[in-house]
């Protein structure tokens, strides 16, 4: 059995200096080219293709972590979760989102399959108040809290991850306390490997009212060093990616 890493939809409203959507150059956040911006998987093609008949019992778990678009941004959301429990009713699936989408319709009919130890939605959630925005550009506060607790108490397993940076490196224990207070099953902090910090002093949290697009190429290596001690995490959890257009890669680093 495989797991399978889906990218329900590229889009995302928020402006996170980190995340692959953006590069921040000469002070200012740019879209890289190479993103093709606002997709969504159609739901025909994730059912005929992957969850019809005896495809359903080739996944162990899939995960919509969410590589340049944040899963939340899929209307069909819940049609997904259906379709896997209705197919494959021992599959595991979790979901990560940045809290700020859907209205409350949306995570109750999330809880009534996000629901168990194995079936469950992450909130990446690096701050409370504004200081959130420092990081999440464009988020608003009020809407996180508010899905969070409509998804815990329609009965919605949720775990928080927290992103640490310099400016909330203290806050860790003030974060797993306050997720404790809401009913979050879990909590996480893991280290900022973008190397943003600069990026997040520089931009202050203000949301940009105009992004422009950076040219340049991704860059890639020619040669891999003989003595790494890279492994790959696609062949040693026997996983693959499918991207928001349908496309099958061996993991989301070659899309």
């Amino acid at each position: 059995m495989y797991k399978l890493e889906v990218e329900l939809t590229t889009f995302c409203n928020l402006f996170c200096p980190g995340c692959l959507r953006y590069k921040f150059k000469d002070n200012i956040l740019h879209r890289k080219n190479e993103v093709i911006y606002d997709q969504f998987l159609d739901l025909n093609v994730f059912k005929e293709n992957l969850f019809k008949g005896s495809n359903a019992f080739l996944w162990r778990a899939v995960e919509g972590i969410g590589t340049y678009g944040d899963p939340l941004g899929h209307k069909d959301i819940a049609e997904f979760c259906e379709i896997m429990l209705v197919s494959n009713p021992r599959i595991r699936f979790f979901f990560h989102t940045n809290g700020t989408l859907g209205n409350e319709d949306t995570w109750k009919n999330l809880a009534k399959f996000c629901n168990t130890s194995n079936r469950y939605i992450t909130f990446s959630v690096d701050d409370i108040g504004e200081d959130n925005s420092k990081y999440r550009i464009g988020q608003t506060w009020d809407l996180i809290v508010r899905n969070m607790q409509t998804f815990i108490n329609a009965g919605g397993v949720a775990k928080w991850k927290m992103v640490v940076f310099e400016h909330n490196k203290h806050k860790i224990d003030i974060l797993k306390n306050y997720s404790q207070k809401l009913g979050f099953k879990s909590f996480r902090s893991v280290l900022d490997y973008s190397d943003c910090d600069e990026s997040i002093k520089t931009l202050n949290g203000i949301t940009p009212k105009k992004i422009s697009v950076c040219n340049e190429s991704r860059q890639t290596k020619d040669s891999i060093p003989e003595n790494h001690n890279v492994e790959c995490q696609s062949l040693i959890n026997k996983m693959i990616y499918l991207t928001a257009n349908g496309d099958i890669y061996p993991c989301c680093m070659w899309n």
